[in-house]
């Protein structure tokens, strides 16, 4: 459409002409006319000549609203499933009920034919799988866990990623050797059994100083069941006090009676500490040698490849088949030679589903490399299963044809999902999180877990200190003797530290 212009003898000297389009806009049945651009000549403007403020409204192709799309996928662990009623679930499912609302499009999901994602032939270069029928027409979008990457992108346009993962190996963990000295220590760490032999110590020495504070406790020792009138001792040496302690801690009870109060009460609380001890190692250990909770052996992809009775497998025309084939990494190559060499069966699955299948039938000789949200649906009922990574960062997307305009719109969507929230919500739903502990050992009590069970030993210590020197001072007030004075001849004066009487 012409707009003003000038003439000069004759001819046009300055011209604006607007590019008009039929366009065809969302909720519509009858196009209507936008402006493409403009065209400007002899006017002052920063640039003459033809202006597109939109290219991708020059192309003929009409918008996918009221269309029927195909859309291809594949069978995958919470992205796609079938139920016995033959209906359609999975987060693909909901993924592409939601674009089909926001673009608005109709369309109809089938499974690819071969159960491949996409890789080209290494002679004709035709590529197979999802990206095959997307990049030929077969089918308008790929919609499943199909990851993005450059080798493919050559061939198709994705869509902005809907999902972050990472690559990861799921194996199934080795049994671990029960009979090592290590593995009974290994439910502490070497910090908390120190603060145990530190704490038998110190209570030891306290029971032997309360003993020593108490008048009460200054009378020969009866051991149980003997004659009243034999003694053990007259006092409560340190040796005695370390044997009352010991026999706590193996349950046993002990042929030496404590008769003062505050004796008894730090005899008490070492009781109850040792039985939380007790009870806090039964519960490790119980972990330790549980099949079901057993240790993660492996820490790296390093110490994975030293076994050498391990397979590596992948899913066949994938991106991490593609991937491990022309890595740089040493033990990502390492890894692609151990698969080249098994070269058998479960070298390549078919799919995720049988992959995982494999590691949980193989006795922890298989090792199957995935992106880790589909690895993690494993975990959700087997915890003997482990997962090493993250490897390599991956991003799901939507594939379209190259060039076509559908790509931009499915992107807006996606952002549009992701800022509302239903990305999150779907992720939730279908991507569960894995009821496993995936830590890098079995479970372990460290010191500052600790601290409370020693608190109350000390505190404990404490009070029969004080109670002792309470025992000290009534018994000085009857006797009227010296607050550190113990039982001594008359007229002695001299103080018997321990707690005999001399002869002299």
């Amino acid at each position: 459409m012409t707009g003003p212009m000038s003439m000069s003898s004759g001819s046009r000297v300055k011209l604006f002409v607007e590019v008009l389009k039929l366009n065809y806009e969302f909720g519509l049945e009858s196009p209507v006319i936008v402006t493409v651009g403009n065209w400007t000549q002899g006017i002052d403007f920063e640039y003459e000549g033809l202006l597109i403020a939109d290219k991708t409204l020059l192309t003929n192709e009409r918008p996918v609203i009221n269309k029927s799309l195909l859309i291809t996928t594949i069978e995958s662990l919470s992205c796609y499933m079938k139920t016995e009623s033959g209906e359609e679930q999975g987060y693909c499912v909901d993924l592409a009920h939601h674009l089909s609302k926001l673009v608005g499009f109709s369309y109809k999901m089938k499974v690819v034919p071969d159960n491949r994602y996409g890789k080209p032939d290494a002679i004709t270069r035709i590529w197979d799988g999802m990206i095959g029928e997307v990049s030929r027409g077969e089918a308008d979008l790929a919609i499943a866990d199909l990851t993005i990457t450059a080798a493919r992108s050559t061939v198709v346009d994705f869509s902005t990623p809907f999902l972050q993962t990472s690559l990861g190996i799921l194996y199934k963990d080795i049994d671990y050797n029960v009979h090592e000295i290590g593995t009974l220590l290994s439910p502490f760490s070497n910090w908390v059994w120190l603060s145990i032999v530190i704490a038998f110590i110190t209570t030891s020495i306290c029971l032997r100083l309360v003993a020593w504070l108490s008048p009460i406790q200054k009378e020969e020792i009866i051991v149980a069941g003997s004659d009243p009138g034999s003694s053990l001792d007259e006092g409560l040496s340190w040796a005695n006090s370390m044997w009352i302690l010991s026999s706590t801690l193996v349950l046993r009870g002990c042929d030496i009676r404590i008769k003062a109060v505050s004796s008894r009460a730090i005899a008490v609380t070492w009781w109850l500490f040792a039985l939380v001890v007790i009870v806090i190692y039964a519960s490790l250990v119980s972990h330790w040698f549980d099949p079901d909770l057993s240790p993660i052996k492996t820490h790296s992809i390093d110490s994975l490849l030293k076994q050498n009775q391990i397979e590596f497998g992948v899913t066949q025309s994938s991106s991490t088949s593609f991937l491990l084939q022309n890595a740089k990494r040493e033990d990502l190559q390492k890894i692609w030679w151990r698969i080249q060499k098994a070269n058998s069966e479960r070298s390549f699955q078919e799919n995720v589903s049988q992959g995982i299948q494999e590691v949980q039938n193989s006795d922890g000789k298989f090792a199957f490399i995935s992106e880790e949200k589909n690895l993690n649906q494993a975990l959700i009922d087997d915890c003997t299963l482990r997962i090493l990574g993250p490897i390599n960062e991956r991003s799901f997307g939507v594939a379209v044809q190259k060039g076509s305009i559908i790509r931009e719109r499915i992107s807006q969507a996606i952002l549009t999902l992701g800022e509302t929230g239903v990305l999150r919500q779907l992720e939730e739903k279908w991507w569960a999180t894995p009821n496993c502990h995936q830590d890098n050992g079995r479970p372990k009590l460290n010191f500052i877990h600790f601290i409370g069970p020693l608190s109350l030993l000390f505190t404990g210590i404490i009070i029969s200190i004080v109670i002792a020197m309470g025992e000290r001072l009534m018994h000085h007030r009857r006797s009227h003797r010296g607050f550190f004075r113990t039982r001594t001849e008359p007229g002695n004066g001299k103080i018997a530290m321990n707690d005999t009487e001399s002869d002299e």
